[in-house]
């Protein structure tokens, strides 16, 4: 069982801590489990079998579920690891479920394995529960296709996160994925934009290669004093060798240079993303 740097220092003096209580005889106090369960979850791949452990002295001492920290820890571990049984039979024996934590983490679980119908189904029973999501719950449940997108889109007006900064930018990314022209409304209809916004939608129309749209919006990014980065340029290049148009060859060629030529203006550095689409577009 082996953790590398000062984590698995820790780990390893935790775990001793752990091992000289039961030497002893003593049993282990409750705030005991959450570190060493979280160390678990950080290498699960490794040592879910001592999270298995842990979880069940956990219950023989009356820790679980009494414990809302061990609670939240076994389910962090179960969830990060993808035992999604466990970890739904953790969060059924939470006996108090007001917080928004265990909720957002199984919803996460749920979407990180592909099971969007089971993260909306415990978002529905959620809200049921009175218990009120946050920008953390809607963001776990991204990217979407465009039909459940627009429902989570929906759901986040509906509970006020419409002006969250960091939850618009993701939306405009997931539309980005599966409709630009959905991106570009809401895009347009964002109070606040960061350099983030502006390259999420650059990438939409890079991703299908609308040439025109994506120099054009580089020109808006430009004009509204937003200072454009390394991801900007690299979109900017992937439009062109993307592009199906953009007036022939040669004209994807000229707009390969112009964007070429902005970004070492800019002084910027090339990297290897950069190159990578430099060469495409010669």
């Amino acid at each position: 069982m082996k953790l590398c740097g000062d984590g698995g220092a820790t780990f390893h003096a935790l775990l001793a801590d752990y091992r000289s209580l039961l030497a002893r005889g003593l049993p282990p106090p409750a705030h005991t489990f959450p570190p060493l369960l979280r160390a678990c979850a950080a290498s699960s791949s490794v040592l879910l079998p001592l999270g298995l452990a842990l979880h069940l002295h956990a219950l023989l001492l009356g820790h679980f579920p009494a414990d809302r920290f061990v609670c939240s820890s076994l389910l962090h571990l179960y969830s990060s690891s993808g035992s999604l049984p466990f970890a739904r039979r953790v969060f059924d024996e939470i006996p108090l479920k007001s917080s928004v934590v265990p909720w957002s983490a199984l919803i996460a679980a749920y979407s990180r394995a592909g099971l969007p119908g089971s993260a909306f189904s415990l978002l529905h029973d959620m809200r049921q529960s009175d218990v009120r999501p946050n920008s953390v719950t809607f963001l776990s449940l991204l990217p979407l296709d465009l039909v459940p997108l627009q429902c989570l889109h929906a759901s986040v007006v509906r509970h006020g996160f419409e002006s969250d900064l960091v939850l618009a930018n993701s939306l405009v990314s997931a539309y980005g994925r599966c409709s630009v022209a959905l991106a570009r409304r809401l895009f347009d209809s964002m109070p606040l934009r960061d350099i983030i916004s502006w390259n999420s939608l650059l990438s939409g129309y890079s991703r299908i290669g609308c040439v025109r749209e994506a120099f054009d919006l580089f020109a808006e990014m430009r004009s509204d004093g937003i200072h454009a980065d390394h991801p900007t340029y690299a979109s900017l290049l992937s439009s062109v060798v993307n592009s199906s148009d953009g007036g022939g060859r040669e004209g994807l060629v000229r707009l390969g240079k112009l964007a070429h030529a902005a970004l070492l203006t800019s002084g910027h550095e090339l990297d290897a993303h950069v190159e990578t689409a430099l060469t495409a577009c010669t």
